[in-house]
């Protein structure tokens, strides 16, 4: 095994069984790197011998070449690898050491309006299916509780207390957890899913709170695909983070304060919920210009 494989290696083994990246992410890292990995190969240097003039320059070149986003989460593989190795004894000292940010331009996250999530969770019809069963008590969680499709697609049936209203939510980086709450309507789509489940094919996963007719755990792809399906309900395409957003956006309309917010979306900085208290300004101005006798003249 040559030098590169054996150390990106090793680093994969560490961001999975230490960080608890996802597989999608490992792959991200693993191409970020072999991007570097390639350009420093054509200079002759390898990813240990490499300097803080060679990774500013790779980083240069991504910023003419990609979106910022993109930019940004290189110059994360990049940081995180070295002081990965730095702290294994591999290298002595860090290039990756002040490397400079990437500002990311700032975008407001698309919601539903509170009236368009309600025509969304609550249009499911036909209640005696299974499958609508299934995707009401999806729809009622994602937006009831805020989280992400991944971590509604990860809950086994154990993680919920109907009694005491709470679902454990567990994420792959690091394996922390955080309860979040079940309202009324969240309630009843689940009791009404489970009372119903056990009509499904035989032999289906024992832990999975979620799972399709075929027994298989519920994936963040088939979440999507529903939400694809119900699209039409509000007229405009659902991403898989626009639940999540509309919780957030909704609870701070409602009078949540921004840290509550962070606990229950699972943010590690309370500069990442703060985005959300951006959007509320707009939906006040858009409230004051309509209301205020003094704008009248604008429309």
């Amino acid at each position: 095994m040559d030098e590169r494989t054996e150390l990106m290696a090793r680093f994969e083994t560490y961001l999975r069984v230490e960080r608890g990246f996802s597989p999608h992410t490992l792959r991200n890292y693993r191409a970020d790197l072999g991007m570097l990995a390639d350009f420093l190969a054509d200079k002759r240097l390898s990813l240990a011998r490499a300097r803080r003039k060679q990774l500013r320059e790779f980083l240069g070149l991504q910023v003419v070449r990609y979106a910022a986003a993109t930019v940004s989460r290189r110059r994360a593989s990049i940081t995180t690898f070295y002081r990965f190795l730095q702290r294994e004894g591999l290298i002595q000292e860090n290039p990756a050491d002040l490397l400079p940010g990437v500002r990311l331009p700032q975008r407001l996250p698309a919601v539903l309006t509170q009236g368009e999530a309600l025509n969304l969770v609550g249009g499911c019809r036909d209640l005696d299916d299974p499958d609508t069963l299934r995707d009401r008590a999806v729809l009622e969680l994602l937006y009831g509780t805020g989280m992400r499709v991944s971590e509604l697609a990860g809950l086994d049936e154990r993680d919920v207390d109907l009694r005491s209203r709470e679902v454990r939510i567990r994420r792959g980086k690091g394996g922390k957890e955080r309860l979040a709450f079940l309202g009324d309507e969240a309630v009843a789509a689940l009791q009404a899913y489970l009372a119903e489940r056990q009509r499904w094919q035989q032999g289906h996963d024992p832990l999975a709170l979620f799972y399709g007719r075929r027994g298989r755990r519920l994936s963040d792809r088939s979440v999507r695909r529903l939400l694809d399906r119900s699209a039409g309900r509000v007229g405009k395409p659902l991403h898989p983070h626009m639940l999540r957003h509309s919780f957030a956006t909704h609870m701070l309309e409602e009078g949540a304060d921004v840290r509550t917010i962070q606990e229950l979306l699972g943010h590690a900085n309370l500069s990442t919920t703060q985005k959300y208290t951006h959007l509320d300004m707009k939906t006040i101005m858009a409230a004051y210009r309509k209301a205020h006798p003094r704008e009248e003249d604008r429309s």
